[in-house]
């Protein structure tokens, strides 16, 4: 297969139509079936069979769509790196940060980056850290933030803001005194918790706390972002302990949409950082300085 077949598949998997296909593509609609008829000729077998006006994958199609769809991924991901080497994008702005920074710092230091720099482009994107870390040595991303601080050659990591993790349970959990005190760690034992993936470095700092306890607390259900145990607490599903950003009550509109928690710091504490990610060989634009500092700015302010 040819990567314009490649293409012209993807287009008609995610269509249903070979008309829509070579709109998606930016082709007439006989080049579009010309196209087809050369990739089903070249590889001896049907791609689609129509039922009930929609072209629907074959046995052999739908064996070809994974492997198929991954390569197209690998495609647009070597697309937009060459893009960001042209000497003309070099004043664009690239973040890639975790999913908790993207739900709280980002958007809001955003606002009046943008305010400033009405014109750059700027475009954003979601790891976990060493995905993040991979996208940036790779030279997918300009600029980095984590909770985590990554020790790799290639890369630097700069403090913007250091902060509490935070307990947090539903509304009503706790009673109005307990509520504006810090919760003793001792005292999450015998609690049903939402418990984060242990592949997460905070998160397995934090089990590490949890298994020194006298009486163990009972994890149930795990999962992978902050975002999720939040969710899953205010859906009264139990007690888990964030980030101090994911746990800030109304630092967002994405956080004020979900139902109401209550949070508390954790005594003793256990304090998190905030680090941005460059690379070392890396000379940041005025544009992309600026947004760093607004996010430095942001997120102290947050945590104050």
């Amino acid at each position: 297969m040819q990567l314009g077949h490649i293409a012209l598949f993807q287009a008609v998997l995610q269509t249903g139509s070979l008309t829509a296909a070579a709109d998606l593509l930016h082709i007439s609609q006989p080049a579009a079936s010309k196209r087809l008829q050369q990739a089903e000729r070249a590889l001896g077998f049907a791609l689609f069979h129509r039922e009930r006006g929609r072209l629907v994958p074959t046995r052999q199609g739908l064996i070809l769509q994974g492997p198929t769809e991954r390569l197209a991924a690998d495609l647009q991901r070597l697309t937009q790196l060459a893009y960001s080497l042209r000497p003309q994008q070099q004043t664009g702005v690239s973040v890639i940060c975790t999913p908790t920074l993207a739900h709280s710092v980002l958007p809001l230091s955003l606002v009046a980056w943008r305010a400033l720099y009405p014109d750059v482009d700027c475009s954003l994107a979601t790891e976990h850290t060493h995905a993040l870390a991979a996208a940036l040595v790779a030279g997918q991303a300009d600029l980095g933030l984590t909770l985590q601080r990554i020790a790799h050659p290639g890369l630097q990591c700069e403090v913007l803001a250091q902060g509490q993790m935070q307990a947090i349970a539903p509304a009503g959990f706790w009673s109005v005194s307990e509520a504006g005190l810090p919760l003793q760690l001792a005292s999450l034992g015998g609690l049903n918790m939402i418990g984060l993936d242990d592949k997460d470095g905070l998160g397995a700092l934090l089990e590490s706390h949890l298994r020194t306890l006298e009486q163990p607390v009972k994890i149930s259900t795990r999962v992978q972002t902050y975002q999720l145990a939040r969710h899953m607490v205010a859906a009264g599903q139990g007690v888990a302990i964030v980030d101090p950003f994911t746990g800030l009550a109304g630092s967002s509109e994405v956080m004020q949409a979900s139902a109401a928690i209550q949070t508390r710091p954790l005594s003793p504490p256990l304090f998190v950082t905030l680090y941005s990610v460059t690379r070392t060989d890396q000379t940041l634009t005025e544009a992309q300085q600026a947004l760093l500092s607004e996010l430095q700015r942001t997120a102290q302010t947050l945590l104050a």
